[in-house]
């Protein structure tokens, strides 16, 4: 009979040639022995993916090995003095900075110290005064001397 073809009319009194035998095999276009033209499926569909359950992509429907990416744990931030490019599984990174809050170029994110921590120089810093001085880096405008009358 021709009642699993996707033309069969339950309808019809006579048999016109129309109906295509069954064809069984795998429906499912994802798996990889899919066939386009069977019409019944059979139920050995198989599915390419990652078999190792501590990849990041682990597939627990595989039935064939496929692809699988590794956890590569490392510093993620291109920023970091330990940057990894190849981490997909964020670490601990490290930033190079000065760490001495009491310096003008503290960082309070550095986890290295740099050695390259920057004294706060109090002066006048006004270009007009006879005691300026570009080396400071802290204004202290009460030690300004303007030249006048």
């Amino acid at each position: 009979t021709f009642r699993h073809s996707p033309l069969f009319n339950p309808n019809a009194t006579w048999y016109d040639g129309s109906c295509a035998r069954p064809i069984r095999g795998c429906t499912d276009p994802k798996a990889v022995n899919y066939r386009s033209r069977a019409s019944i499926n059979d139920g050995r569909c198989q599915y390419l993916g990652c078999m190792r359950p501590l990849a990041l992509n682990f597939d627990s429907d595989a039935q064939l090995p496929g692809y699988c990416t590794m956890p590569i744990r490392g510093c993620i931030d291109p920023t970091a003095f330990n940057y990894l490019s190849r981490a997909n599984v964020d670490g601990e990174c490290m930033y190079v900075g000065c760490m001495d809050s009491s310096r003008l170029n503290y960082d309070p994110s550095a986890t290295i110290e740099s050695g390259e921590c920057t004294p706060w120089f109090s002066g006048c810093m006004n270009v007009h005064a006879l005691n300026f001085d570009a080396a400071y880096n802290l204004d202290a405008p009460d030690t300004c001397r303007i030249a006048g009358c």
